[in-house]
């Protein structure tokens, strides 16, 4: 089953490359930092869909055998593949949730404080998650953007 796996993950290799890469190509030549980390994102996040698919497969072609064959063992590894597949579904939407309101509270923030630069960030970083979500319909891995080095985020009054 890891050659499922593997299928898997140069599947989404293989559309990330295309989609992200080339965006992340355009974004290098032409000097935009946020065309090169959105393909970036695009890469990692297909690369992680690929792994999750992977997980799911493999899992359900284990159980498909193991009740099959009556071969326990086989059952065993497919509820395994399928609860890290399905924990990592449930990690990868907790955490981008937290990162939607995390950047949500900092948009808003900035908003009030007339903050443009803590505005910028926030819309830059939730509107990779949008772009990110919408071409890859799947996980979702986008990094939140750095501050700058003389701008200071108070997060205190969240």
């Amino acid at each position: 089953m890891n050659k499922i796996k593997k299928a898997a993950i140069i599947g989404g290799a293989l559309v990330g490359g295309l989609i992200g890469g080339s965006l992340s190509v355009i974004g290098k030549v032409s000097r935009k930092k946020l065309l090169d980390d959105l393909g970036s994102n695009i890469v990692d996040s297909t690369l992680l869909t690929g792994k999750i698919t992977g997980d799911m497969l493999s899992g359900t072609t284990h159980l498909l055998i193991g009740k099959i064959r009556k071969k326990p063992r086989c059952l065993k590894q497919g509820k395994k593949d399928l609860q890290r597949a399905g924990s990592q579904v449930v990690d990868n939407f907790v955490t981008n949730t937290k990162q939607v309101l995390r950047n949500t509270g900092d948009l808003a923030g900035g908003i009030v404080k007339r903050d443009k630069k803590r505005v910028i960030r926030s819309l830059k970083t939730l509107g990779k998650i949008a772009t990110v979500g919408t071409l890859t319909v799947g996980a979702i891995l986008v990094p939140d953007e750095e501050p700058a080095a003389d701008s200071t985020v108070d997060r205190t009054n969240y």
